[in-house]
């Protein structure tokens, strides 16, 4: 075993965890987290209203401003103007999901509010602690919770809340996930703790790091970076093939405050304790880094696409997001936007194109034998087609919900990465215009007490495009098995 990794089980399980066991993967960075099932009450829900226009933005939330900016990052006339949206609470941090919302999550209150960015929808859960960082993965927001010794999975469609608790004195104040939701990372700078958390089982394991400040996980699954405060690093550890190994660390001789991950994860960006922004060249076998002092504190960092980092540069009263050219050396900060409220996280999110002509439109189809029989098994096919005129970026998912009446007892297809405890596959490999990739097998048991008739529903995210884009709904008979005579 790593010397890096403890074992441990989260209270009330009784089943140790090995890393080495586990199929613990990333997938891509973003942050938000994770054993009991609870409900939480809606707070408040507000009616769609005007949408953002299609294009790239970065979001911060502007604290007891009850607002988040959005500021668009995109290339045309409109860069630089500033959209305001409306939430129900203060909000302190933010995460963007590929599904279409961002979480965000506020160290005063028990709140974790959600928000359609697209169209201003927003709503609210009581979670019962004060959330200090959140991550966006799929249709989940995940939290870090200090307070509790916790952290939180929060089902953005149904408000479901799971809790993963971390033993007595945790303080888990950071947290990033993979896509997939498979694997959960929190940092702990109290107890100078990294929690690798497993979301299928609710088993964690931990190690030792000092004074980790903020984690990040790339988007091709290869590694997680941890910003060490008192450590003045940066920490690399590499998680493939689910195991853990000890990090390796690249020295900067600065705190750093938060870290985040390039798109194509050949860069890492660090913003320090003071007013420096790093940006780590990972792409080879030699690390090189360059610097840049932007005058600001900037406090978070976020990716986006074409060399460009993000800055929430917060404080009393106005903030602003700073915009950093990360292809040059030594990075070029190509100026900052002001909010005029205080920027104390930030985001990124691309708002769609709608339709083929602006790219990939992704099309998912499902069949299943009819009828099924009770007491039987049976099976679902579902199938990925690209029918727009360009390639897919990003991750591709597939997720299933089924109704009651069958149970799941396998998923599965070819290049697939599949999950029967959540019915969920993501791959990462382009799809071509007009192609399809391999299908999707779902294998169910009819339980004898199945209604005569099943719809199931299943859908499709295209990373890419930033939200869900595709759906599939079958209805099948049910029959029950025909008895001989006697």
């Amino acid at each position: 075993m790593s010397p890096f990794v403890r074992e441990y089980t989260s209270e009330g399980a009784s089943v140790r965890f090995s890393p080495h066991a586990a199929a613990l993967k990333i997938l891509q960075h973003r942050r938000c987290l994770v054993l009991s099932v609870a409900l939480c009450g809606v707070i408040a829900a507000s009616a769609p209203a005007m949408a953002l226009d299609p294009g790239s933005y970065a979001l911060t939330p502007n604290g007891s401003a009850n607002t988040i900016s959005a500021i668009n990052i995109g290339t045309g006339a409109a860069h630089g103007q500033v959209s305001t949206i409306a939430v129900p609470n203060p909000l302190t941090s933010l995460s963007a999901s590929a599904e279409g919302f961002t979480c965000g999550g506020n160290e005063q209150d028990n709140t974790l509010s959600f928000v359609d960015v697209e169209f201003e929808t927003t709503g609210a859960v009581d979670l019962g602690t004060p959330t200090y960082d959140v991550a966006a993965s799929g249709s989940y927001c995940y939290t870090a919770n200090p307070g509790s010794s916790s952290v939180s999975q929060v089902d953005a469609r149904t408000r479901a809340v799971r809790t993963f608790p971390l033993g007595f004195g945790a303080t888990p104040t950071a947290v990033a996930v993979s896509p997939s939701g498979d694997t959960v990372y929190a940092t702990d700078p109290n107890q100078d703790l990294m929690y690798i958390i497993n979301t299928s089982t609710g088993q964690f394991v931990s190690g030792g790091i000092n004074n980790p400040t903020s984690v990040a996980a790339s988007p091709d699954g290869k590694r997680v970076y941890a910003g060490l405060g008192t450590g003045q690093a940066i920490a690399v550890f590499e998680v493939e093939g689910g195991t853990v190994a000890p990090p390796t660390l690249i020295a900067v001789n600065e705190s750093i405050s938060s870290v985040a991950v390039s798109p194509d994860s050949t860069k890492v960006y660090a913003g320090s304790s003071f007013t420096n922004v790093y940006v780590v060249d990972v792409s080879g076998p030699a690390v090189t880094f360059s610097r840049v002092d932007t005058q600001l504190n900037p406090n978070a960092i976020a990716a986006a696409g074409g060399d460009r980092a993000y800055t929430a540069n917060g404080g009393i009263g106005t903030g602003s997001v700073g915009e950093i050219d990360t292809s040059t050396t030594p990075p070029t900060v190509l100026g900052t936007f002001n909010v005029n409220t205080a920027a104390l996280d930030v985001t990124t999110y691309d708002v769609p194109r709608s339709g083929p002509a602006g790219g990939s439109s992704l099309v998912l189809t499902k069949s299943a034998a009819d009828p099924l029989v009770r007491g039987g098994v049976g099976r679902y096919e579902l199938t990925v087609r690209n029918q727009g005129s360009r390639p897919t970026s990003g991750v591709v998912g597939v997720r299933d919900l089924l109704p009651a009446g069958l149970v799941p007892t396998g998923i599965s297809g070819r290049g697939w990465d599949c999950s029967v405890e959540r019915l969920a596959c993501t791959r990462r490999d382009s799809l071509a215009a007009g192609a399809e990739y391999p299908p999707i097998v779902l294998k169910v048991r009819v339980e004898k007490a199945a209604p005569d008739r099943v719809t199931n529903t299943a859908t499709v995210t295209d990373g890419g495009a930033g939200r869900t884009v595709g759906t599939a709904t079958t209805t099948t008979v049910i029959k029950s098995k025909h008895r001989r005579p006697h």
